[in-house]
């Protein structure tokens, strides 16, 4: 969907745009974006708006309902926690993050989680259903007080069977990689290989796999 992102189970369709936001701010300064939450099912449907806490350890993402130690979600407020979408049409939410005055560099990161009020029937067997909801998260990250990444590639490596870079980050925010990486096969034929854009958080090292563009 380009710019929105989906989810969709069974009872529940939902999108939002933007995908996820990195934005920045100033000790002091109070931060007001808009999340465009779409209906794209066939019916009526009404949404619940929250926050969580996340965390990211090698390719699985967790969402927590508690604060999480050095949390920021005590700062963030949001316009409504429910929304009713007609079919086929979206709804702005607003929320703020007010960040404290004197708050050091660093980087708030949080979750806005869309989710489905009514769970639907989802069978799973002869005669049991097990009502389930559905549900997006849109990722915000927020720089404060000049908060950046650092990133450092140590070294090339393989991943099974896989090359990779490993990359370190010694800054106050996450980063991505960006770019296309030229290299040669055994053959010495020349080959461009894509970085994984995945993020790097502050003061964590990952394993990015590289993708050859077969042509």
């Amino acid at each position: 969907i380009g710019l929105i992102q989906a989810a969709s189970a069974s009872g529940f369709s939902a999108a939002a745009s933007p995908p996820r936001y990195e934005l920045s701010a100033t000790a002091g300064q109070k931060v007001s974006q808009v999340l465009e939450i779409y209906n794209v099912g066939n019916a009526n449907e009404q949404y619940t708006v929250k926050t969580n806490d996340w965390q990211l350890s090698g390719e699985k993402l967790t969402f927590h309902d508690e604060l999480l130690p050095n949390s920021c979600r005590e700062w963030v407020k949001l316009e409504r926690h429910k929304i009713t979408v007609n079919r086929g049409d979206k709804r702005p939410m607003r929320f703020e993050v007010d960040v404290p005055a004197g708050t050091p560099a660093q980087e708030c990161r949080f979750a806005l989680m869309v989710e489905g009020t009514t769970p639907a029937p989802n069978q799973i067997a002869d005669n049991i259903n097990l009502p389930v909801n559905g549900r997006l998260a849109v990722i915000v990250y927020l720089a404060v007080g000049g908060a950046e990444p650092v990133l450092t590639v140590a070294n090339l490596q393989m991943s099974g069977k896989t090359p990779a870079l490993k990359v370190s980050n010694s800054g106050t925010a996450h980063g991505r990689l960006q770019g296309v990486l030229a290299g040669t096969d055994s053959s010495g034929k020349a080959i461009d290989f894509s970085v994984s854009s995945t993020p790097i958080m502050a003061g964590e090292s990952r394993l990015l796999p590289l993708t050859p563009h077969l042509g």
